[in-house]
């Protein structure tokens, strides 16, 4: 059964004679991608098929409304329409049919894009292109709602913004940008070849210069799916974070693997099977592997794996160097107490395994985890000069330091509520959990028993009850 669920959408490259293409930045408040570039489109709100085609009359009517409220453009028409003049339905404006048949003839389909699969909900976008004449007339206006920036600009000049972070990108932008700079003649060929492979070669995942985020499939908890394939490729050299995928995700971890330049190094971030799994389908590769891990997630991992095939390599804190650049592995204990997560000085990349996670909030491993270290780690983190961090589950933040602060919030809201709880007579974990977790939903409540454990645990070291073990399970 699909675990996704796909939102389709429509989405048009605009490019004039100079080969200038119109990029809009989303509004800081969308709840998608807030504050990126990308360019016009939107939802398909028709029903379709779920073979769709993306080259449908609905397709079509959809990318001419998204043209209109949000730009201001309206096939058919040879003028920019006001914001304030967008509220009428486009449908019952007046155009010109000679113009408007000249547009639909004149945008080419490219093929499909997909956005991360990091939650259930994907966007599946049919592409087109227009490019020329048609295009050197327009003269778009955001609506200062949905959009709030535009600009025209060139593809190498906008992936060098991204490069220098000056602007966000999503990857299926930069990915089509990255082929409008290399080789714009071939963009219909390349990108509908594209259509119809696995993500992460369908559409290069990168979020930093260099690193890629692949969701694959795993042997992960709910409410994730997949355990986050994380590739560092800034040269030829390559490294692979937490190769993680479970059976029902190895054709597409191999596809991901086999598709690398050279053969990987690789780093675990702790011992939990779900970020060390693929292991297994590397055990018979010709060459040994270099496996950089803590000591103590090394012998989790020879326990549960033919190891034969592979040089670890221990490591707690130190220096990892691919392709001349030094990548620093910092000792991150909390979620268990051999947990570690890695830093890429030069841009502010945190690679934080199971520290934090995309949504939600950690659960700490219910025999290592230990809360004071979790809460000391994130005070740790906050010290280093973050840009983004990528978990192992879930979409990667570009507000890093809000997302570590928001987690020591959290940790020590739930510990006040937890005394509370306590205060009130409340003496077993199942009213504890009834009490402070009454907003989450109750098949989670076994995970959270765990952590308020973990609470409890800090709470009777620090003295601020008596006992834990006069509770009750």
């Amino acid at each position: 059964m699909d675990k996704q669920q796909y939102i389709k959408s429509v989405s048009i490259i605009l490019q004039r004679s100079d080969s200038k293409v119109l990029i809009c930045q989303r509004s800081h408040e969308s709840s998608f991608f807030p504050g990126f570039w990308v360019f016009p489109g939107g939802k398909v709100d028709t029903e379709l098929p779920d073979n769709w085609e993306g080259t449908e009359l609905e397709v079509i009517e959809t990318l001419y409304q998204e043209m209109y409220e949000e730009v201001g453009i309206l096939p058919g028409l040879n003028y920019t329409i006001e914001p304030n003049d967008r509220k009428k339905d486009w449908f019952l404006i007046d155009y010109d049919d000679r113009l408007r048949k000249e547009f639909k003839q004149s945008i080419v389909y490219i093929g499909h894009k997909r956005t991360p699969p990091f939650r259930k909900r994907v966007f599946d976008a049919a592409y087109y292109h227009l490019k020329g004449e048609m295009v050197d007339a327009m003269e778009p206006l955001i609506d200062g709602n949905e959009l709030i920036d535009q600009e025209w600009i060139l593809p190498q000049d906008a992936i060098q913004q991204w490069e220098n972070g000056q602007k966000l990108i999503p990857p299926p932008i930069l990915h089509l940008l990255r082929t409008l700079a290399k080789d714009p003649g071939n963009l219909e060929i390349i990108t509908l070849i594209e259509t119809d492979l696995p993500f992460g070669l369908q559409t290069r995942t990168e979020f930093a210069p260099g690193w890629q985020v692949v969701p694959i499939d795993s042997i992960t908890v709910e409410p994730f799916q997949n355990t986050n394939l994380i590739i560092f490729d800034r040269g030829e050299d390559t490294l692979i974070v937490d190769p993680g995928a479970s059976d029902e995700g190895k054709d597409h971890f191999m596809e991901m693997y086999n598709s690398l330049p050279n053969i990987p190094s690789v780093l675990i971030t702790h011992h939990h099977q779900d970020h060390y799994n693929a292991l297994n389908f590397l055990a018979n590769e010709t060459k040994a592997l270099t496996v950089y891990a803590h000591p103590k997630t090394i012998a989790g991992i020879r326990q549960n794996i033919d190891s034969n095939n592979f040089n670890f390599v221990p490591i707690e804190d130190g220096i990892i160097e691919i392709n001349g650049v030094d990548l620093e592995v910092i000792f991150t204990p909390g979620h268990t107490d051999s947990h570690l997560s890695l830093y890429d000085k030069e841009y502010g990349v945190l690679i934080a395994g199971d520290h934090v996670v995309g949504f939600g909030s950690a659960v700490l491993d219910e025999m290592t985890g230990d809360m004071i270290q979790y809460l000391d780690t994130c005070n740790k983190l906050l010290n280093l000069d973050l840009k983004l961090i990528i978990p192992s589950h879930g979409p990667p933040s570009f507000k890093p330091k809000d997302l570590l602060q928001q987690y020591i919030d959290h940790r020590m809201d739930r510990e006040n509520s937890i005394l509370n709880s306590i205060k009130q007579g409340e003496v077993n974990l199942d009213d504890i959990v009834s009490s402070v977790y009454h907003d989450v939903p109750e098949s989670m409540w076994d995970h959270a028993k765990i952590n308020i454990k973990h609470h409890l645990k800090k709470l009777t070291i620090e003295g601020k009850i008596p006992d834990i073990n006069s509770l009750s399970s």
